[in-house]
């Protein structure tokens, strides 16, 4: 079930291995988060995001004024919401809990990475188009690795222009990137 986590996982070295430690600390005591620490499959996937990071996303992420939460609610997939009050919320709604407790799990991994690019990318406090906001956040995703299943979870919605544009940028990512190669 985990063995794409496992092959994906990076080697880290003496100066990301504390950094991750300390951070992924810093999430799973957060209060709001017992509903990651009474499923082992969550806390794999969440530390799988954080060790897939290169160093400097991972510092960036380390020095935010405020903690990031994972807050269930209800809607569809995932929504960041930048600040409020004393975190960086997203919030994790029931179909992406049923991602993450599937057979394919990293499904739900690359929709958490792509929040994630919003918080790191700072959004909630930018002038660009929303559209903008999912190219950068998509390419987030695409950077740790998650392009081909943030491609079939947008393959999933394609109804949508918004989807269809998203779809081709990630399709671009990928030839790109086996190009280079």
């Amino acid at each position: 079930m985990f063995h794409k986590l496992k092959k994906m996982l990076p080697i880290t070295n003496k100066e990301t291995s504390p950094l991750i430690e300390s951070y992924l600390e810093r999430i799973l005591t957060n209060p709001h988060h017992d509903w990651i620490l009474n499923m082992p499959r969550y806390q794999k996937i969440i530390s799988f995001l954080f060790e897939s990071m290169p160093i400097h996303i991972l510092k960036a992420f380390s020095k935010m004024d405020k903690n990031i939460a994972f807050i269930k609610a209800n809607g569809q997939l995932s929504c960041a919401l930048g600040s409020m009050n004393e975190y960086h919320v997203i919030l994790v709604f029931p179909d992406l809990i049923q991602s993450l407790r599937s057979a394919a799990p990293m499904y739900g991994a690359a929709i958490l990475a792509h929040e994630l690019g919003h918080l790191y990318h700072n959004h909630s406090k930018r002038d660009i188009t929303p559209l903008e906001a999912q190219f950068e956040a998509d390419l987030f995703a695409c950077q740790l690795g998650l392009e081909n299943e943030l491609l079939d979870v947008l393959l999933d919605h394609q109804e949508s222009r918004e989807a269809q544009l998203r779809i081709k940028e990630i399709a671009h990512y990928i030839k790109t990137k086996s190009i280079e190669m």
